[in-house]
């Protein structure tokens, strides 16, 4: 018979890696949620930001445009109003190719424009100056017929008669670019109210 005196007692059994499992897995569970969390979270903020740079650059784009076809306007407008005057066939043919290029550039950044509008104002005022130089074309070239054949004040009274048309169309490219400038400025603004380094005050 044992000795009571000697008799151990039983000691606690230890929990042992299936006790810990368990607690592990919740552990490595919980911090693969947070790590996805911000990973999405970054991942939204980087496609907002992309998004946004692309607008501005577009708007750039659109405004790069606006800005050659509104000086081409003025040239091909500038050269046609200097045909009516008493010119040296030379200054004539130089002021003739003048115009005849600055209309085929103003055609041409229109064009580029169209591709990349957007806002329905815009295409309508896009609409107004494509239709005011289609007017304004039959015109000029009165004023190059008329100029050419020593009608000069003919040429001048047709040049000076079309001169609205030009103002209109310089008008409306000027709204479209005042609307573009206005969405950058508010953008700008927005970016600076989100920045959490912004200055207070």
């Amino acid at each position: 018979m044992a000795d009571p005196l000697f008799h151990a007692s039983p000691r606690p059994a230890a929990p042992g890696w299936r006790g810990l499992a368990p607690r592990l897995l919740a552990v490595v569970a919980l911090l693969a949620a947070v790590a996805a969390s911000l990973s999405f979270m970054a991942d939204r903020l980087l496609v907002a930001e992309h998004d946004r740079l692309r607008g501005t650059e577009q708007r750039g784009a659109r405004l790069n445009a606006l800005g050659r076809a509104g000086t081409e306007i003025l040239a091909f407008v500038r050269a046609t109003e200097f045909l009516p005057i008493a010119l040296t066939p030379d200054d004539r043919r130089s002021w003739e190719a003048s115009a005849a290029e600055h209309l085929a550039l103003v055609e041409e950044r229109l064009r580029h424009f169209t591709a990349t509008i957007v806002a329905a104002d815009n295409r309508a005022d896009l609409a107004a100056t494509q239709g005011m130089l289609d007017r304004y074309k039959p015109q000029y070239a009165a004023v190059l017929e008329q100029s050419r054949g020593g009608r000069l004040d003919a040429a001048g009274a047709t040049a000076v008669a079309a001169a609205p048309m030009a103002q209109e169309m310089i008008a409306a490219v000027r709204r479209m670019e005042d609307r573009i400038t206005a969405v950058n400025a508010q953008e700008a603004r927005n970016r600076i109210r989100r920045s959490p380094t912004r200055a207070s005050g």
